[in-house]
C-alpha cells in the first residue's frame, strides 16, 4: 500500500503527538523569502519507544499543518527543511 493511502500515516496517533511534543520536528519561524522553515533533530529518535510509522505519521503531520497554513498560493509555495544530524552521517544513522 502507498504511504499516501495508508491510515496510520494519514491520522495522527497519540504516538506521533508524543514525538511532536518531544521536539524530534518542529517548525522555526521563515527565512529572508518567507518560506516556513522545518527543522528535523535526528538526535531525538527514539526506536526503543516509537516505530518507523510512528516517525512517518508526526513528519507527515507536520508538513500537512505547513502547507495548510503557511504557504500563500502563487506567492510561498514551498519550505525550507533543515535536518540536524547530531553529529553523525547517513551512514551511521538508526533507519
Amino acid at each position: 500500500m502507498d504511504w499516501t493511502h495508508d491510515p496510520a500515516i494519514q491520522s495522527l496517533s497519540i504516538r506521533a503527538r508524543a514525538i511532536l511534543n518531544e521536539g524530534f520536528i518542529y517548525t522555526f519561524g521563515r527565512d529572508l523569502e518567507d518560506r516556513p522553515i522545518i527543522i528535523m533533530d535526528l538526535g531525538k529518535i527514539k526506536f526503543d519507544r516509537y516505530d518507523l510509522t510512528d516517525y512517518y505519521c508526526a513528519i507527515n503531520a507536520l508538513i500537512n499543518l505547513v502547507v495548510e497554513n503557511c504557504f500563500v498560493p502563487g506567492v510561498i509555495e514551498s519550505y525550507l527543511f533543515v535536518i540536524d544530524m547530531d553529529g553523525k552521517n547517513f551512514t551511521s544513522l538508526p533507519i
